[in-house]
């Protein structure tokens, strides 16, 4: 019982991951080195992926679309960002606000864990 419930303690919830994203956000060189939206990209695969073998399964493009991207099977977003004229810095921080959208809609419909 003791694990079960330690394990419980440690599932993943909507408002844990969200801020540990806000806090890429805010320190940005503390995750990447430098300011490089490529390396982002990449990391924040990462850390989709670690939170979909946790359970987790965010509709990142679903949550792409509704922020107003287009769904292609060409390439990353990046290059849409980039498309755009995002500086590394701005297509970081709408990747992470892509994300943030993403766990929120994975969490819509599940409780919150107590």
């Amino acid at each position: 019982l003791e694990g079960l419930i330690s394990s419980m303690a440690r599932a993943p919830s909507a408002d844990r991951i969200i801020a540990h994203l806000e806090s890429i956000k805010a320190r940005k060189p503390m995750y990447f080195g430098r300011i490089d939206a490529e390396a982002a990209d990449r990391f924040l695969s990462g850390f989709l992926v670690g939170c979909f073998a946790c359970g987790v399964d965010a509709p990142w493009v679903e949550a792409a679309m509704e922020r107003g991207w287009l769904k292609t099977s060409n390439g990353p977003i990046l290059e849409q960002l980039r498309a755009h004229g995002l500086t590394d810095g701005a297509a970081i921080d709408e990747l992470i606000e892509i994300q943030i959208l993403a766990f929120r809609r994975a969490f819509e419909d599940k409780p919150e864990p107590a």
